[in-house]
């Protein structure tokens, strides 16, 4: 039975986060290859492939103005393959790696509501920590529902699903 990892999300709420120069940006273009799982592979793991992806959010003011950016990248330094990899187990991880950008989105729609760099300053934090918790939920129910990947019904329905919120949420892409 193959099997994958719940994603680590990774949620930086600091001006100085910046995403490793190898790992690689969310586009809707580039999908993801077995040639990017490059990390060590923990062979005490049940697990068949571990998929490394987080969102990056740096915050700051120009005057009054936030400024905010939030990205969505894979470390492949730290997602890996044990095995050989099917083309089932890429695309659930594939997902896994979508899912992360549909939080970036989501992310990015509440801070794009903030005008005021103070209430910004309140409010990221308890917004780092809402979309950690959500990410997290969410991952942990596509893995349970899909069975890591296994179960091809479900997986269908997993990618139909994220397809529509990203869609849904076009305007929140990373430009």
């Amino acid at each position: 039975m193959l099997r994958a990892i719940l994603l680590s999300l990774n949620f930086l709420v600091v001006a100085s986060a910046a995403a490793q120069s190898t790992d690689i940006p969310w586009t809707a273009e580039r999908k993801l290859t077995w040639d990017d799982f490059k990390g060590r592979v923990d062979r005490g793991s049940n697990k068949a492939a571990m998929t490394d992806s987080g969102i990056s959010m740096a915050v700051s003011c120009d005057g009054n103005v936030p400024q905010t950016t939030v990205s969505c990248s894979f470390n492949p330094r730290r997602s890996w393959l044990k095995g050989d990899g099917t083309p089932e187990l890429l695309q659930h991880e594939q997902l896994h790696f979508d899912i992360t950008e549909l939080f970036a989105r989501k992310l990015r729609k509440e801070l794009a509501g903030i005008t005021d760099c103070g209430v910004l300053a309140k409010k990221a934090g308890a917004l780092h920590s809402q979309m950690f918790d959500a990410s997290s939920r969410y991952q942990d129910r596509y893995d349970r529902e899909t069975v890591h990947g296994t179960k091809p019904e479900a997986q269908v329905e997993w990618q139909q699903r994220v397809e529509k919120e990203l869609a849904e949420l076009v305007d929140y892409a990373s430009k």
